[in-house]
């Protein structure tokens, strides 16, 4: 026993001076371990080997497939981002690794430049099927993998050189904002509904449309007349002051016994049932009332009518429900009301903003909100003009004509 026991020592003594030189791979390492029947000494000298190599090498054994550690930095960068943003993430490392097939079993470690040729497949794949700015969304996540993987694990990231799909966006593809006439046409449509309050709420605050469909009855305060939220995709807290036209709208609604009650009931069911907590419903329904009221072309319910399969690029368009931001964005600074202010109401991030949660209960945030149109001034905006209307045709006469004698 004590001459086997002796064998051993030096057998691992010689493993750890070779390990040292950097004269034995991970395989030789996990093989050795393996052969040692002791589970103590085992453990033991895989923990010995294993520093060592981690000082040689500057990382772990056995980093395990590409899969796990996706799988491993998901989980680690879920605490570090917002919700909303880790659900697009975790979409993306799925539908790379989809791509990937029988290659998601590779060790990371064995990954290097030459593996670029598996990230450009990916974006030339992604570029049939989504405009070039998802596309480009998905490769920077991409990107974001490896490079996490080349700083543990010391290798060379295969997407580090891939560069991203021109954006060559046409004038159909820039969102723009609504003018006031298209605003009114837009409320004249969905009055006395609950997409009414949806609208309203959008141009007097310009806040997104999974926001604004989870807002809750303890978001909104009227004797005060402030709305406060946390955005969520940038979990931002914001507190506004509610214009006028959305005030008096908010105030004709049911009241409820329960401050978390959802204001609108009817979007959040929408958002609530959706897995990811997207509102591509919702957006749909928006579409849909542009299309009546004559602002975007309707869309066909079978795609192969149009000639595109389910897996074509989507179609997009200068208008959408996202273009109330823009609206009001354009009618604050047609106002005069300062860039800073604008930005701290829209909530966009900016070197000018550095409060994490701002009070906007000031007379300059009201008087920026006091500067909005009136609903009354918008409903007349979205008024026909007569010439536009279609003409009068003149009823033929009941009473037949005397014929002459």
């Amino acid at each position: 026993m004590q001459t086997d026991a002796r064998k051993l020592a030096q057998r691992i003594a010689e493993n750890l001076e070779d390990v040292g030189r950097g004269v034995v791979n991970e395989k030789e390492i996990a093989g050795f371990c393996e052969k040692i029947s002791d589970a103590k000494v085992r453990a033991v000298s895989k923990r010995i080997l294993g520093d060592v190599f981690r000082t040689v090498h500057g990382r772990e054994i056995g980093a395990g497939s590409l899969r796990a550690f996706v799988s491993s930095w998901l989980t680690g960068i879920r605490g570090e981002i917002a919700p909303q943003s880790f659900i697009r993430y975790n979409q993306v490392a799925n539908d790379f690794l989809k791509f990937a097939g029988a290659i998601e079993e590779r060790d990371i470690t064995a990954f290097g430049a030459r593996d670029d040729v598996l990230i450009l497949g990916y974006r030339d794949e992604l570029a049939k099927r989504v405009s070039p700015g998802t596309a480009n969304t998905a490769l920077k996540i991409v990107r974001q993998i490896f490079k996490s993987a080349a700083q543990r694990f010391k290798i060379e990231s295969p997407a580090a050189l891939v560069g991203g799909l021109k954006n060559r966006r046409t004038d159909a593809d820039r969102r723009r904002a609504f003018t006031l006439p298209e605003v009114g046409r837009i409320l004249r449509e969905v009055r006395g509904s609950e997409w009414e309050g949806l609208v309203l709420m959008a141009l007097y605050t310009g806040q997104r449309l999974s926001d604004i469909a989870a807002l809750r009855w303890e978001n909104i305060d009227l004797d005060r007349g402030e709305l406060a939220l946390t955005t969520r995709k940038t979990g931002r807290r914001i507190l506004l002051p509610l214009a006028e036209p959305f005030a008096e709208y908010l105030s004709r609604l049911p009241s409820s016994d329960s401050p978390l009650a959802f204001v609108f009931p009817k979007a959040s069911g929408f958002v609530a049932r959706t897995k990811a907590e997207q509102t591509l419903t919702l957006s749909n329904q928006f579409y849909d009332i542009l299309a009546r009221v004559g602002l975007v072309r309707r869309r066909r319910h079978l795609k192969a009518e149009d000639g595109m399969g389910r897996n074509a690029r989507r179609q997009s368009s200068e208008l959408s429900f996202h273009s109330f931001r823009h609206t009001a964005t354009s009618l604050l600074k047609n106002a005069g009301v300062p860039q800073s202010v604008v930005m701290d109401i829209i909530g966009h991030e900016s070197k000018a903003i550095s409060q994490i949660y701002t009070h906007v209960g000031d007379a300059e945030k009201r008087l920026a909100m006091a500067a909005l149109p009136s609903l009354a001034s918008l409903l007349r905006h979205g008024r026909q003009p007569r010439s536009l209307a279609p003409p009068r045709v003149p009823q033929k006469s009941k009473r037949r004509s005397r014929k002459r004698e």
